[in-house]
């Protein structure tokens, strides 16, 4: 018993640094720091727990029943997102692993006169979901393309002097939770294009919330196959007044809560959740334990985008045959100039290079290539 309150208090100091140093530090207490960080994130994994409840039309998606989905992709009651009263709810296709659990509320396509009622549920919630964002068939293609280049990458950082450190991210020794930083390939210029073409489904609302000016901060892939553990509860950036970065979750395939999807706090973009959580201790036990929790199960091309300020956690991957691939990227907002004290994970080479209108710009040439003569983002490039 003291050996657990131990770790947990060890695993909360963790959580506090992590977020805010590019690489976790090596030093020999290193594996037992990961085990702590293993036992905080099961006791959260407990203290978010919710008991199934059902209720009718108007009830909130923090308690809501799975229904089957009718009329194919995108097909939903009235109503939307998050926190809206009587939105649609998605059922995942491997009924066997999902028959019991609850499934979130989901918001219809984001249109373009959409973008304000979207706008406040972001910064009311702390983040928003959108079905259909991206086409089937484009996340498809560009999930072959993430995975064709972590073989390429791997492949090159065994045998030539790739730094790993310049196309991954976050703790680049990892195996099963992976932050591979992309380059501007043809499927993923496609899927820019798609999203942020005029009329597209995320230009209104990423021109509200973020403004043509708003710096390309991150363009990566999380992949996490089986046995990647559940991360701890956490913020990916120090307390600003200001939403500082909004980052978007893009699934590239259907995604089942045994291939670990992200769970999120509603409403804890906020300072008070923020003194709470920044303190520890039994406060935080207590925060966990009667917040609202939110784990959407995306489908391909489904996406979430949310507030960095917003706690959350990547949950376990124990599906034996399927690899998660999310496509990841964010925008800073022009509010906050300064050091953000988190690195974003994008190549060398395209960071600090690029902003939204440089994106919309690019998708509305209709396929001219985003970034041009940055290449593949690798400053000297591969040896």
């Amino acid at each position: 018993m003291l050996r657990l309150k131990i770790l947990t208090v060890l695993a909360f100091v963790v959580t506090l640094v992590t977020p805010f140093t590019n690489v976790f530090p090596r030093f020999s207490l290193q594996s037992d720091m990961n085990e702590a960080k293993k036992s905080r994130a099961l006791i959260e994994e407990a203290m978010l727990s919710r008991p199934e409840q059902v209720e009718g039309e108007g009830s909130t998606w923090t308690s809501c029943k799975p229904v089957k989905r009718r009329g194919g992709r995108g097909a939903q009651s009235k109503g939307g997102g998050f926190g809206g009263g009587g939105a649609g709810l998605n059922m995942n296709k491997n009924k066997s692993k999902n028959k019991q659990q609850m499934i979130p509320l989901t918001s219809p396509k984001l249109s373009v006169k959409e973008g304000s009622r979207f706008g406040v549920e972001l910064a009311r919630e702390g983040f928003v979901r959108i079905n259909g964002a991206l086409s089937p068939s484009a996340a498809e293609k560009l999930r072959e393309e993430v995975l064709a280049v972590q073989v390429n990458v791997a492949v090159a950082c065994a045998e030539t002097s790739l730094d790993p450190e310049s196309v991954y991210g976050t703790e680049p020794g990892r195996t099963s939770r992976i932050d591979l930083l992309l380059p501007f390939d043809t499927e993923v210029q496609a899927s820019m294009n798609e999203l942020f073409v005029s009329g597209g489904p995320l230009r209104s609302l990423f021109e509200e919330v973020v403004g043509a000016e708003g710096e390309f901060y991150e363009m990566a892939a999380i992949i996490t196959s089986s046995g990647a553990d559940r991360q701890i509860i956490h913020p990916d950036l120090p307390w600003r007044n200001e939403a500082p970065l909004y980052v978007c979750f893009c699934a590239l395939q259907d995604c089942t809560l045994a291939m670990g999807p992200t769970t999120f706090l509603p409403k804890s973009n906020d300072l008070q959740t923020r003194q709470i959580y920044d303190a520890g201790g039994d406060g935080v036990d207590a925060m966990l334990s009667a917040s609202e929790v939110a784990t959407p199960c995306l489908l391909a091309g489904d996406l979430v985008i949310f507030d960095a300020r917003t706690l959350h956690a990547g949950c376990a991957n124990t599906d034996d045959e399927t690899t998660r691939c999310l496509y990841n990227f964010s925008f800073r907002t022009t509010s906050f100039l300064g050091d953000l004290g988190y690195k974003g994970s994008m190549r060398s080479g395209y960071s600090g290079k690029l902003n939204l209108g440089d994106v919309m710009n690019s998708a509305d040439a209709g396929g001219q290539k985003l970034g041009g003569e940055l290449g593949d983002g690798l400053r000297g490039g591969w040896q």
